[in-house]
């Protein structure tokens, strides 16, 4: 097995888990050897990547409106993604799937980047989407008020009309 898909293309969330060293075997891609060894990768050893890909609908449901704040939040996106989309886990005693522990190699990748930036992820809070439902149905109540508004101008002008209508044919 080279590589393991979740989601699809197209889906506003996906990830895709592959061997990179597979990869480059069948690439010219040697230099990243170079850059492996230099945080102490020893050759032969298999090296596996993780990509999540996060569609503008995503990023726009977390209020990221442009590249900066999408950089600025690099380590609560990477959180989200490994934390709440997407999660491997070890079964654990009970049936209940959401109790069992997070699998050691599954620690590591959340806490690639620990490092990254100057700000701590603990400080900046949880990203959090607001649900397409939710957006939807604010916009289906916007219509609704709009629809009910013209209705009743409609209905208020029809009456005036059976109103004069009535005149006319009482001869006034």
């Amino acid at each position: 097995m080279e590589t393991v898909n979740f989601s699809g293309h197209g889906c506003p969330v996906s990830c895709k888990v592959y061997n990179k060293s597979k990869e480059i075997k069948h690439s010219d891609k040697k230099w990243f050897e170079i850059v492996w060894e230099k945080r102490s990768w020893e050759p032969g050893e298999e090296v596996w990547r993780v990509e999540f890909s996060l569609e503008r609908e995503v990023l726009r449901e977390m209020g990221l409106d442009d590249v900066y704040d999408t950089l600025h939040n690099v380590k609560r996106l990477w959180a989200y993604c490994t934390e709440e989309w997407l999660l491997m886990v070890r079964p654990g005693q009970t049936k209940n799937r959401t109790r069992w522990p997070t699998h050691p190699t599954w620690e590591k990748i959340q806490r690639a980047f620990d490092r990254y930036g100057d700000r701590e992820l603990n400080r900046l809070g949880p990203l959090v989407r607001e649900p397409r439902q939710v957006k939807n149905k604010e916009r289906a109540e916007a219509a609704i008020a709009g629809y009910m508004t013209t209705y009743a101008a409609w209905d208020q002008e029809m009456a005036e009309i059976r109103r004069c209508v009535y005149l006319l044919w009482r001869g006034f």
